[in-house]
């Protein structure tokens, strides 16, 4: 399979959730789902969830995120409670929730309200650190 092709299923499963399980829009800015720029944000992770971390780990930079989707759309037509436990929300957004210095307060305020109550329901595991 070449990488157009998997750009292209990639494009196609996203936009299948999206769809389907998330009125194919932000949850934070309501933009209208685009085949680029969005990421499905896991607002509480429960030991059976399909992470990306261990597929970048495994596939690389780029190629993770085909085996990822593939993988969390099966967990998703499974899963009933895994669509209460996600949001989609544009890139910038994810990248905000994750690293939240990086200028919450550029967010217009009601799209600032919206997205910090999303802060607020994310809970994460930490980070194993090396000892």
């Amino acid at each position: 399979m070449t990488i157009k092709e998997e750009l292209e299923e990639v494009y196609e499963i996203m936009g299948y959730l999206a769809r389907k399980f998330f009125h194919g829009e932000c949850a934070v800015t309501k933009t209208e789902f685009e085949k680029k720029g969005f990421s499905i944000h896991h607002l509480e992770e429960f030991d059976n969830d399909i992470l990306a971390r261990p597929y970048r780990k495994q596939y690389g930079k780029y190629r993770y995120r085909i085996h990822y989707l593939r993988d969390l759309k099966k967990q998703f037509d499974t899963d009933s409670t895994l669509v209460k436990r996600t949001i989609l929300i544009l890139n910038f957004v994810h990248a905000r929730l994750d690293h939240p210095r990086n200028g919450v307060c550029k967010f217009p305020m009601d799209q600032r309200k919206i997205f910090c109550d999303y802060a607020m329901k994310t809970r994460t595991q930490g980070r194993k650190r090396r000892v």
